[in-house]
């Protein structure tokens, strides 16, 4: 059982990473918004399966009930141009990748930390 929720975890994480991927590089800010409701709904998701179910059911009203439908409402009627295919890829993917980075390393050492203090009060 637990070896089933491992794998849904991983698959859920992987389309949450390819989503926010995603909301860097679409092309029109329609699509960026959509995927950005994506990573929102998915990490609700895995909030939920990791046990706190209180908190994932938050992130879905808050994050995409409200704040994700003002975005896209808000796009929508400013009627945004769409940018052409090419511009400013590589600056996306920089950005993407330096953000993803950032997060990464925070939530490493973060681990790290209480991991330790952790250890320190067992003993």
């Amino acid at each position: 059982m637990t070896n089933i929720l491992q794998n849904i975890q991983v698959l859920i994480l992987l389309i949450n990473f390819l989503s926010g991927f995603f909301v860097f590089t679409a092309s029109n800010p329609i699509y960026s918004i959509l995927f950005l409701i994506s990573v929102f709904f998915n990490s609700a998701i895995l909030i939920i399966l990791w046990g706190a179910d209180f908190l994932g059911l938050l992130f879905i009203i808050i994050y995409v009930g409200a704040i994700a439908v003002l975005f896209l409402f808000v796009i929508m009627m400013v009627n945004i141009k769409t940018t052409p295919f090419f511009s400013n890829k590589l600056l996306s993917l920089i950005l993407f990748f330096f953000f993803y980075y950032a997060v990464s390393c925070c939530t490493f050492f973060m681990e790290l930390f209480l991991n330790f203090h952790y250890s320190i009060l067992m003993s």
